[in-house]
């Protein structure tokens, strides 16, 4: 029974009693627990809930007071990022410059490329050229060959004709046959009349065999004489043509062996012609891959970990030399001590004598460095004469010639006055 119907119930029973004869004692005891077990659940019920408000109310308080310290965190974190700040901004300088440096080597780096590119237009037209030339030889090729099929198609006019004679020489084999056969009636004839004659001899009449022996004369003497004319006849004829086939084979045989040697001598042409072209090809190419390797390769050289771009076009006073380089994003070049004299010697074998400005100035007793600020001593072991230091416009330059490399192979320095106008030897700056 639900448990609103119980408390009705219970309520009935307690205050109209004489209306409801039903509620007995037990029945109301009976009521009276159900009611209290129903009060007992809800009460625990309500407890665990009161338990789990109080243990929300308990995080909620923790919470409040990680907030309540939270003001001064914020705060000191605030000095931190101030002080980030500014250490930011000094990266974010540093950044930029870095970028406007790689915007300058980007430049150079252009200007190589398009010279490097003009090198391979250049490369590219004598190809261009080459196969221009091939093309020119082919149509001679072609030329020569539509001509040997001319010559082909000369020859065949006398195979025909040739042909034609071979037809002959079956017709005149057909007639031939005709006076051999009539030779062959001869033969018979002179068998027979030879048969009759041992006959004749046999018998018993000299009168039959006197008349007899007449008339076999008369008859050879007729077989001969007819043999005879066609003998004569045949042989004639037999000797007429083969005059007329050696004629035709003498006339077949000499534009065959003309167009024989004129095929070997156009076919030889044409072999040297083919190879001449290829030998030019192959030649070419190698002269444009080494110009253009060339030029790639002593577009940036580099000594130990530095790498230099030296511009030899125009002479420069140190100061021009100085702008140039910083205008293609480098710097004048800064040479250590140690690859001083390894640096002279490749820009000699590299480039001949190229005298040129480095990226040091001096006062007459020690040149400073312009970018590092070091100091080399005007009176350093790697100048070749410490005289052409003396005074306050003094620039350092690279003795890059070849007698300078063998009389001072250990002296790589001069002073020079910083309006004499010499080479522009740069450095590339990696950082």
């Amino acid at each position: 029974m639900d448990w609103h119907w119980n408390a009705i119930l219970l309520i009935l029973c307690i205050s109209h009693n004489d209306y409801v004869k039903a509620c007995d004692d037990d029945f109301k005891k009976a009521l009276l627990q159900e009611f209290e077990n129903l009060l007992d659940n809800k009460l625990s019920s309500m407890n665990a809930q009161m338990n789990q408000i109080n243990g929300r109310l308990a995080t909620f308080e923790s919470k409040l007071e990680v907030l309540d310290g939270i003001p001064g965190d914020i705060n000191a974190g605030t000095d931190d990022l101030d002080g980030m700040s500014s250490e930011a901004q000094l990266a974010i300088d540093n950044l930029k410059k870095m970028q406007e440096n790689l915007m300058n080597k980007f430049e150079v780096f252009d200007e190589s490329i398009n010279e490097i590119k003009s090198l391979s237009n250049n490369s590219l037209k004598e190809l261009n050229n080459i196969k221009s030339s091939i093309e020119e030889n082919l149509t001679r090729v072609e030329n020569d060959i539509s001509m040997i099929l001319s010559d082909v198609k000369q020859v065949t006019v006398p195979i025909n004709d040739m042909a034609g004679s071979i037809i002959n020489i079956e017709q005149n084999i057909e007639y031939f046959k005709v006076p051999i056969t009539e030779l062959h009636f001869l033969e018979h004839q002179s068998n027979a009349l030879l048969k009759g004659m041992k006959q004749a001899f046999k018998g018993p009449s000299n009168t039959n065999l006197l008349q007899d022996t007449h008339s076999m004369k008369g008859a050879l003497l007729v077989l001969e004489e007819n043999v005879s004319t066609k003998l004569e006849s045949v042989g004639k004829n037999i000797s007429t043509r083969l005059d007329k086939w050696d004629q035709e084979t003498d006339s077949l045989n000499r534009p065959l062996l003309d167009v024989e040697g004129k095929l070997s001598i156009k076919l030889e042409s044409i072999k040297k012609s083919i190879s001449s072209t290829l030998e030019n090809l192959v030649q070419q190419r190698i002269k444009s891959d080494k110009r253009l390797l060339s030029a790639i390769y002593q577009e940036i050289f580099c000594v130990s970990t530095k790498c230099f771009k030296l511009f030899k076009d125009v002479s420069r006073t140190w100061t021009d030399a100085k702008t140039k380089c910083e205008e293609a994003g480098l710097i004048l070049a800064q040479v250590p001590d140690a690859i001083a004299i390894p640096l002279r010697k490749i820009v000699v074998e590299k480039f001949g004598s190229a005298e040129s400005w480095l990226g040091a100035k001096g006062n007459g007793s020690m040149f400073v460095w312009q970018y590092s600020g070091s100091v080399l001593m005007a009176n350093s072991s790697l100048f070749d004469d410490g005289k052409h230091n003396a005074g306050s416009d003094r620039c350092i330059e690279l003795d890059a010639y070849s007698s300078g490399l063998s009389s001072y192979p250990t002296q790589p320095y001069d002073g020079n006055t910083c309006s004499s106008v010499l080479k522009t030897l740069c450095e590339i700056i990696w950082e």
